[in-house]
């Protein structure tokens, strides 16, 4: 079983007191079982001050993570939040590794080789791997996600894409043990007593159009045609654009897609209308699936993030909740942005152990037809694990 030690602090001038004040809350000396893990999410401040590496230097295990927009734990929330979670346990082993650089023409044997390490240092075959990916210019969350998911076969996969407080994500890098990356791959396995749980939820279907289409030509995460329609034209109908590349605005645009062996249907973004008038998404659209425009605003966001809280609560025998919510939800907030986190402690309170963070792409696995956790990328998304 895994018990979740949680901290936060706001402290990001004096490093020496936001180490002081992590560590206080911790209380490792008291608490700490025999194998532990930190992960860490936090604003870029926090590691171009010194802070994030001050810290690891003083813990005792393996640290991991990510930048963030925002964070929260049971003990506080915001912008500029530095979050610290422990896993600790006397019958869970983990195991982290960080990948050399990733790009487009190496990614499949960095992948490779960062999985291979983490799976061989432990003393059994993983029960779940946490992911850190790096959200990289020119490539996307679509080909990283596959490959993971490849990777981790029937093992269960939580995660989130590492994101940041700038529009061109200049600054999101991962973590791992104190230094920072803008373009690897951050992994934390576990074997052993593990059990994990998994929450997912995104656009409601009473904020889903009616009108469905189907997907009639298309490759891997590229859609070239919608109920035989050139993409970029089919957006255009729907006054998405005016059958101008240029036209179509889709950066926030919301859509949910059906599997033929999927209970639920998945949210996914268009990253991209290429110059032929095809689709870039974050996931796999094949051929057959139907395809459906949502709306996300307030509301949708509150509701959501609070019946995720709300199933949480009802979890037996948990050890602590790790959440991501995507950040498109907190652009939804406005000026508000806090109160998504904010609806989550009104749920939770101030006893439960988690820890909440946004995301630039969503991993968690679903459960398909019969019931059986199969992983998934989402966007949109408010995900949750269960330990």
């Amino acid at each position: 079983m895994i018990r979740m030690l949680t901290s936060c602090t706001e402290e990001i001038d004096d490093t020496e007191a936001a180490v002081a004040e992590i560590l206080s809350q911790l209380d490792l000396e008291h608490s700490l079982l025999k194998n532990a893990v930190g992960i860490v999410s936090c604003h870029c401040e926090f590691l171009e001050d010194g802070v994030v590496r001050k810290l690891c230097e003083r813990l005792p295990f393996d640290v991991v993570g990510c930048t963030t927009l925002a964070s929260a734990t049971c003990a506080g929330y915001g912008l500029e939040l530095l979050a610290v979670s422990v896993l600790t346990s006397d019958d869970v082993n983990f195991s982290t590794v960080v990948s050399e650089p990733i790009s487009y023409e190496n990614m499949d044997s960095a992948m490779f080789d960062a999985y291979r390490y983490a799976y061989t240092a432990l003393p059994d075959p993983p029960a779940m791997v946490l992911a850190y990916p790096p959200l990289l210019s020119g490539i996307g969350s679509g080909p990283v996600s596959e490959r993971l998911m490849k990777l981790c076969g029937a093992v269960p996969l939580f995660g989130t894409f590492s994101c940041e407080n700038t529009m061109r994500f200049s600054r999101n890098r991962v973590i791992w043990n104190g230094e920072s990356f803008p373009d690897a791959l951050v992994l934390l396995m576990m074997s052993g007593d593990v059990c994990p749980r998994f929450f997912s939820t995104s656009i409601p279907q009473d904020a889903v159009q009616m009108q469905r289409a189907v997907i009639t030509e298309s490759d891997g995460c590229v859609v070239k045609r919608i109920n035989d329609v050139l993409l970029a034209d089919y957006l255009a109908s729907k006054g998405l654009g005016d059958n101008s590349v240029s036209g179509i605005q889709v950066s926030a645009l919301p859509f949910t897609i059906d599997y033929d062996d999927w209970p639920n249907p998945v949210s996914c973004a268009l990253y991209e209308v290429m110059p032929q008038g095809y689709g870039v998404f974050g996931s796999e659209m094949p051929i057959g699936a139907t395809l459906t425009i949502g709306c996300l605003n307030y509301g949708v966001v509150i509701s959501t993030a609070r019946l995720t809280a709300g199933e949480l609560l009802q979890t037996e025998n948990s050890g602590g909740f790790l959440m991501h919510s995507c950040i498109a939800r907190n652009v939804m907030l406005g000026t508000m942005a806090n109160d998504e986190m904010k609806s989550v402690q009104d749920v939770l309170g101030d006893t439960v152990s988690y820890q909440l963070s946004y995301s630039g792409g969503e991993l968690c696995p679903v459960e398909n037809a019969n019931g059986v956790y199969v992983n998934r990328f989402h966007n949109f998304a408010f995900v949750a694990c269960s330990f």
